[in-house]
């Protein structure tokens, strides 16, 4: 199954985290701040889903990626029952 994500925010030029998920420090650039409300889209038109909000992590880039919970969960738990924990 595919994790359905919308990236809210681009990164911005010369953002020092992606330098380091390119340089192969990091495996990503983002870090959790918490979960919002909004349709399976990522607007806040129709019916609502919890999306977990990821922000860069380079204080100086806005970037921001809304991850679906719902399909987070749906693919925790099939890797459980193929035995890829």
């Amino acid at each position: 199954m595919n994790v359905r994500t919308k990236l809210m925010k681009e990164h911005v030029n010369g953002c020092q985290a992606l330098r380091q998920v390119a340089k192969g420090s990091w495996s990503h650039p983002w870090f959790f701040v918490g979960t919002v409300n909004r349709a399976k889209d990522g607007t806040r038109r129709g019916r609502w889903h919890v999306w977990l909000v990821f922000l860069c992590n380079d204080p100086g880039c806005s970037a921001e990626m809304l991850i679906n919970a719902d399909d987070v969960i749906v693919n925790a738990i099939e890797a459980k029952e193929a035995g890829d924990e």
